[in-house]
Protein backbone atom coordinates (compact mmCIF):
# COMPACT_ATOMS: atom_id res chain seq x y z
CA UNK A 1 0.00 0.00 0.00
CA UNK A 2 1.82 3.23 -0.77
CA UNK A 3 1.68 6.11 1.23
CA UNK A 4 0.84 9.84 0.24
CA UNK A 5 3.85 11.86 1.68
CA UNK A 6 2.73 15.63 2.81
CA UNK A 7 5.63 17.78 2.77
CA UNK A 8 5.52 21.21 4.90
CA UNK A 9 8.21 22.24 2.66
CA UNK A 10 6.70 21.16 -0.32
CA UNK A 11 3.28 23.34 0.53
CA UNK A 12 5.25 26.17 1.37
CA UNK A 13 6.63 26.08 -2.12
CA UNK A 14 3.34 25.78 -3.92
CA UNK A 15 1.62 28.88 -1.70
CA UNK A 16 4.94 30.79 -2.37
CA UNK A 17 4.69 29.85 -6.23
CA UNK A 18 1.16 30.94 -6.29
CA UNK A 19 1.59 34.30 -3.74
CA UNK A 20 4.51 35.26 -6.71
CA UNK A 21 2.01 35.01 -9.18
CA UNK A 22 -0.91 37.49 -7.65
CA UNK A 23 2.18 39.52 -7.02
CA UNK A 24 2.96 39.54 -10.25
CA UNK A 25 -0.55 40.03 -11.40
CA UNK A 26 -0.73 42.90 -9.15
CA UNK A 27 2.03 44.85 -10.33
CA UNK A 28 1.15 44.72 -14.12
CA UNK A 29 -1.72 45.24 -15.49
CA UNK A 30 -5.50 44.69 -13.89
CA UNK A 31 -6.11 40.73 -13.96
CA UNK A 32 -9.15 39.54 -16.27
CA UNK A 33 -12.74 39.36 -14.81
CA UNK A 34 -13.44 36.58 -13.67
CA UNK A 35 -16.57 35.09 -16.16
CA UNK A 36 -19.29 33.04 -14.50
CA UNK A 37 -18.23 29.61 -15.46
CA UNK A 38 -21.36 27.01 -16.63
CA UNK A 39 -23.27 25.38 -14.23
CA UNK A 40 -22.04 21.95 -15.39
CA UNK A 41 -18.53 22.47 -14.52
CA UNK A 42 -18.80 24.75 -11.26
CA UNK A 43 -17.68 22.43 -8.50
CA UNK A 44 -20.44 21.04 -6.07
CA UNK A 45 -20.63 22.43 -2.54
CA UNK A 46 -18.55 19.93 -0.29
CA UNK A 47 -20.59 18.31 2.97
CA UNK A 48 -18.97 20.11 5.79
CA UNK A 49 -19.58 16.77 7.80
CA UNK A 50 -17.94 14.82 5.10
CA UNK A 51 -15.05 17.00 5.42
CA UNK A 52 -14.48 17.00 9.16
CA UNK A 53 -14.78 13.39 8.69
CA UNK A 54 -11.56 13.25 5.73
CA UNK A 55 -9.58 15.30 8.11
CA UNK A 56 -10.26 12.81 10.90
CA UNK A 57 -9.44 10.17 8.44
CA UNK A 58 -6.29 11.90 7.05
CA UNK A 59 -5.27 12.88 10.66
CA UNK A 60 -5.08 8.77 11.58
CA UNK A 61 -3.99 7.83 7.76
CA UNK A 62 -1.11 10.25 8.13
CA UNK A 63 -0.26 10.99 11.96
CA UNK A 64 2.78 13.26 10.73
CA UNK A 65 0.20 15.93 9.16
CA UNK A 66 -0.79 16.50 12.51
CA UNK A 67 -0.53 20.06 14.10
CA UNK A 68 0.58 18.65 17.46
CA UNK A 69 3.05 16.41 15.79
CA UNK A 70 4.47 19.34 13.14
CA UNK A 71 5.39 21.23 16.41
CA UNK A 72 7.83 18.31 17.50
CA UNK A 73 8.85 18.31 14.28
CA UNK A 74 9.80 21.83 14.33
CA UNK A 75 10.89 21.72 17.48
CA UNK A 76 13.52 19.02 15.71
CA UNK A 77 14.37 21.35 12.40
CA UNK A 78 13.89 24.75 13.71
CA UNK A 79 17.86 24.99 15.11
CA UNK A 80 18.68 24.12 11.39
CA UNK A 81 16.31 26.40 10.15
CA UNK A 82 17.47 29.38 12.20
CA UNK A 83 21.58 28.07 11.82
CA UNK A 84 21.04 28.37 7.78
CA UNK A 85 19.05 31.88 8.06
CA UNK A 86 21.61 33.53 10.23
CA UNK A 87 24.40 32.41 7.56
CA UNK A 88 22.54 34.70 4.82
CA UNK A 89 21.68 37.27 7.95
CA UNK A 90 24.57 37.12 10.77
CA UNK A 91 22.12 40.23 12.60
CA UNK A 92 18.97 38.40 12.36
CA UNK A 93 16.93 38.60 15.32
CA UNK A 94 16.47 34.83 16.07
CA UNK A 95 13.50 34.79 18.26
CA UNK A 96 11.53 36.95 15.60
CA UNK A 97 12.62 34.88 12.97
CA UNK A 98 11.49 31.33 14.79
CA UNK A 99 8.50 32.96 15.67
CA UNK A 100 7.42 34.02 12.22
CA UNK A 101 8.88 30.94 10.67
CA UNK A 102 6.49 28.53 12.95
CA UNK A 103 3.67 30.85 12.74
CA UNK A 104 4.17 30.48 8.71
CA UNK A 105 4.65 26.42 8.93
CA UNK A 106 1.89 25.83 10.88
CA UNK A 107 -0.43 28.16 8.97
CA UNK A 108 0.35 26.70 5.66
CA UNK A 109 -0.14 22.92 7.41
CA UNK A 110 -3.51 24.05 8.20
CA UNK A 111 -4.12 24.82 5.32
CA UNK A 112 -3.08 22.22 3.15
CA UNK A 113 -4.98 19.84 5.51
CA UNK A 114 -8.39 21.93 4.87
CA UNK A 115 -7.36 21.59 0.89
CA UNK A 116 -6.83 17.84 1.72
CA UNK A 117 -9.98 17.01 3.33
CA UNK A 118 -12.09 18.76 0.90
CA UNK A 119 -10.64 16.62 -1.99
CA UNK A 120 -10.40 13.50 -0.20
CA UNK A 121 -13.99 14.02 1.08
CA UNK A 122 -15.14 13.72 -2.48
CA UNK A 123 -13.81 10.93 -3.39
CA UNK A 124 -15.58 8.71 -0.55
CA UNK A 125 -18.71 8.02 0.96
CA UNK A 126 -19.05 8.89 5.01
CA UNK A 127 -19.74 5.43 5.51
CA UNK A 128 -16.28 4.48 3.65
CA UNK A 129 -14.83 7.90 5.55
CA UNK A 130 -15.60 6.17 8.64
CA UNK A 131 -14.56 2.82 7.98
CA UNK A 132 -11.07 4.31 6.98
CA UNK A 133 -10.58 6.18 9.87
CA UNK A 134 -11.88 3.35 11.99
CA UNK A 135 -9.65 0.78 10.82
CA UNK A 136 -6.58 3.48 10.44
CA UNK A 137 -7.50 4.31 14.11
CA UNK A 138 -7.28 0.86 14.93
CA UNK A 139 -4.05 -1.12 16.79
CA UNK A 140 -4.13 -3.01 13.58
CA UNK A 141 -4.32 0.18 11.43
CA UNK A 142 -1.09 1.83 13.40
CA UNK A 143 0.97 -1.58 13.38
CA UNK A 144 -0.06 -1.06 9.43
CA UNK A 145 1.48 2.43 9.31
CA UNK A 146 4.56 1.15 11.41
CA UNK A 147 5.40 -1.29 9.23
CA UNK A 148 4.71 -0.72 5.49
CA UNK A 149 7.88 1.23 6.05
CA UNK A 150 9.75 -1.37 7.32
CA UNK A 151 8.49 -4.23 4.70
CA UNK A 152 9.98 -2.05 1.78
CA UNK A 153 13.25 -1.64 3.26
CA UNK A 154 12.99 -5.34 3.86
CA UNK A 155 11.67 -6.14 -0.01
CA UNK A 156 14.87 -3.64 -1.16
CA UNK A 157 17.09 -4.87 1.20
CA UNK A 158 16.32 -8.91 0.69
CA UNK A 159 15.28 -9.07 -3.12
CA UNK A 160 16.57 -11.96 -5.16
CA UNK A 161 19.81 -11.79 -7.06
CA UNK A 162 20.03 -13.35 -10.08
CA UNK A 163 21.98 -16.94 -9.81
CA UNK A 164 25.95 -17.28 -10.04
CA UNK A 165 26.32 -14.17 -7.31
CA UNK A 166 25.95 -11.46 -9.85
CA UNK A 167 24.79 -8.34 -8.42
CA UNK A 168 21.73 -6.96 -10.67
CA UNK A 169 18.56 -8.47 -9.00
CA UNK A 170 17.02 -11.23 -10.73
CA UNK A 171 13.75 -10.45 -13.49
CA UNK A 172 10.42 -11.86 -12.16
CA UNK A 173 8.53 -12.54 -15.20
CA UNK A 174 4.95 -11.30 -14.85
CA UNK A 175 2.13 -13.33 -14.01
CA UNK A 176 -0.32 -14.50 -17.57
CA UNK A 177 -2.59 -11.41 -17.14
CA UNK A 178 -0.04 -8.78 -16.88
CA UNK A 179 1.62 -6.66 -19.55
CA UNK A 180 5.34 -7.67 -19.52
CA UNK A 181 7.47 -3.98 -19.16
CA UNK A 182 8.77 -2.58 -22.19
CA UNK A 183 12.25 -3.46 -22.77
CA UNK A 184 15.02 -0.79 -21.69
CA UNK A 185 17.84 -0.08 -24.39
CA UNK A 186 21.25 0.64 -23.46
CA UNK A 187 22.89 4.11 -24.74
CA UNK A 188 25.40 3.81 -27.30
CA UNK A 189 28.75 4.24 -26.08
CA UNK A 190 30.85 7.15 -26.76
CA UNK A 191 33.13 7.01 -29.21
Amino acid sequence: MNRIRFSPTGAALAIAAGCMSVAAGAAGAPPPKPTAAPAAQQMPQDDPAKVAQAKQFLLVFHPNIDPKNLTKKLDKFMPRMIARAKEENPKLDVKKFEAEKRAQIIAQSAQQLDFQSHVVSRHFSMQELKALTAFYGSPLGLKLYEEVPKIGRDLRLLRPLKPGGGKKPMTIRPMDDEKPAPAKTAPAPHK
